[in-house]
């Protein structure tokens, strides 16, 4: 019997007293003999949580990085120090420099993985249509813009053709796992939409539920009307779990209670298993 296990490394909160926190997102899913690391967090804390929740960093079969962001890449260098074989997957974009004013002033806060990349021997992965990377786990470049409402942050910006403009997250990417009845999404930051992704990896399930959501929505800086409305999207996928957390907010918890039958916020040392057959 292989299991599905799902540990939050890296997040703004803790749900372990042990670890700690830090803004960023790092999430650890071993899956049969495999581990696939999502995201990093912005630093190496991600290594300490590990062992507080017993896990280890060694041995990663794939590092998936859901955009360039730096919460969302810092630890990088460390993963690759010790896993010198392990696979990149990225989406070509992920190289472009990302700039931000949310903080009243400009500050870069994406580019120059490409200089640190080349760096190291590992293989790096460009895709640019769904992948299954291990049988039953998927990486999806491609985000159906389906729903109307996506929270479009004025405060992040990309150079695109030498111009600093609105960024679009023609990086972003998301994982998702459909094995024996399980269906299972994780999300970066879901700049492009959570309700997108969700759609996106919703179309491509037989059985038509979701066992878990986790991860961030970017709906932290949203308006309270707006976040209820994406929880009244969200119910018509049959969400058995929504494990949110990140860039959601946790004051956004409350007002997300209606896109799953059960919402909780999902903070680093968070787990989740499950058991196929």
């Amino acid at each position: 019997m292989n299991k599905i296990e799902i540990t939050v490394l890296t997040d703004n909160l803790c749900n372990n007293a042990k670890c700690i926190a830090e803004h960023g997102l790092s999430i650890l899913l071993e899956i049969g003999n495999k581990k696939i690391l999502f995201d990093t967090g912005q630093t190496n804390l991600l290594f300490h949580n590990a062992i507080q929740c017993q896990k280890s960093l060694n041995n990663i079969d794939f590092l998936i990085l859901s955009h360039s962001h730096y919460d969302h890449v810092g630890g990088v260098k460390n993963i690759l120090d010790v896993n010198p074989n392990l696979k990149i997957i990225v989406k070509q974009d992920i190289f472009k420099d990302k700039w931000s004013t949310s903080k009243g002033y400009l500050r870069r806060i994406g580019g120059g993985l490409e200089n640190l990349l080349n760096k190291y021997p590992n293989e790096i992965i460009f895709i640019n249509e769904k992948t299954e990377i291990i049988n039953g786990v998927f990486i999806e470049p491609n985000i159906s813009k389906i729903d109307k409402y996506n929270f479009i942050d004025p405060n992040l910006l990309f150079v695109d053709n030498n111009k600093l403009t609105t960024d679009i997250f023609s990086d972003e990417l998301f994982l998702y796992i459909s094995k024996n009845h399980y269906n299972i999404i994780f999300s970066g930051c879901a700049h492009n939409g959570i309700t997108n992704i969700v759609d996106t990896a919703f179309n491509n399930f037989s059985d038509k539920h979701i066992d878990l959501l986790i991860g961030g929505t970017h709906l932290q800086r949203a308006e309270k009307q707006d976040v209820i409305s994406v929880a009244e999207q969200l119910k018509k996928y049959n969400i058995k779990l929504a494990a949110f957390n990140h860039c959601t907010g946790e004051k956004n918890i409350e007002y997300l209670q209606n896109a799953a039958q059960k919402v909780i916020y999902a903070g680093a040392g968070s787990k989740f298993n499950y058991e196929i057959n």
